[in-house]
């Protein structure tokens, strides 16, 4: 971890790494397939693509699930802070904070210079504490890598097939992977197009997509939702405002940026065993 966690909550670092041992162990067997057939790929530019693709998928499935874990133990470890305990908290994490008043307030507020803390409980000019903030951010880079790491297999079952794409670009979507899908048939292509259209992976796009190109997504936790509005062309009035989660939504989503990958690496890797391109070796893929 890279704070220190009080006495109390050291057992939870071990009850989350159990869990998390238990439900969602590195897929080391599923690895270590991909490992050895990327190892047996002849030494062509096909080859070298897809072991630089398979290390790459390694080292980030790594860096998903050590993110995961932190957003899961600051959950777990402070949960008196995911409670609003006074009225006025639990009106501004239902209804967030107008961000006129937040702008006009900028000036009156400490500047938030400090990077470094002591005390994880500590409130933040926003509202929120430096535990739910720091547990935001772990949740936006669990996303992050989570679609990064799908498009790196969308891009190592292309290139296992020899499927090649205009700008050499390939991303997890059903339409890419249509493509893949009529070289490796319905039974291996099926359900890889299905998990992109599915309701898990639209929503984490979105999330990604909200994250970096339009209005952020915001939980009370790291500060009061910002809220605003609008009036439309017809002159209705529209509000405009921040999502609202809380810190059981946030865990629920970074558990989901893990669980996606794990169903996507199992079949890319059957993907990859039935049509990368083999050296003969003298052993066995089950070797």
């Amino acid at each position: 971890m890279f704070f220190t966690l009080p006495d109390a909550a050291e057992s939870v670092q071990s009850r989350v790494q159990e869990l998390l041992d238990t439900h969602h162990p590195i897929p080391d067997g599923l690895l270590n397939k991909l490992a050895h057939i990327g190892a047996n790929t002849p030494d062509t530019r096909q080859g070298a693509e897809l072991r630089r693709l398979i290390l790459d998928v390694d080292d980030l499935l790594v860096q998903l699930r050590w993110h995961v874990a932190q957003a899961m133990l600051i959950w777990k470890a402070y949960p008196q802070l995911w409670t609003a305990e006074s009225e006025a908290d639990q009106l501004v994490s239902r209804l967030g904070m107008p961000t006129k008043v937040r702008l006009l307030l900028r000036h009156f507020v400490v500047s938030q210079s400090k990077v470094f803390y002591a005390d994880v409980e500590e409130r933040l000019p926003g509202g929120g504490t430096v535990a739910g903030w720091v547990m935001h951010m772990m949740v936006d880079n669990a996303v992050g890598r989570s679609i990064g790491l799908l498009d790196r297999l969308a891009r190592l079952a292309a290139v296992a097939t020899g499927v090649e794409f205009d700008n050499n670009k390939v991303y997890f979507r059903s339409r890419k992977l249509s493509a893949i899908r009529e070289v490796i048939g319905a039974d291996l292509g099926d359900p890889l197009v299905a998990l992109a259209d599915s309701e898990e992976v639209s929503f984490l796009l979105d999330y990604r997509d909200n994250l970096s190109h339009m209005l952020r997504p915001t939980s009370w936790i790291a500060g009061a939702p910002p809220a605003d509005g609008f009036m439309d062309e017809a002159g209705t009035m529209r509000r405009s405002d921040g999502t609202r989660w809380g810190a059981d939504e946030m865990a629920a989503i970074a558990i989901a940026s893990y669980v996606v990958v794990e169903r996507a690496l199992k079949m890319v890797v059957d993907i990859c065993a039935s049509h990368a391109p083999q050296v003969k070796t003298g052993r066995s893929d089950d070797a």
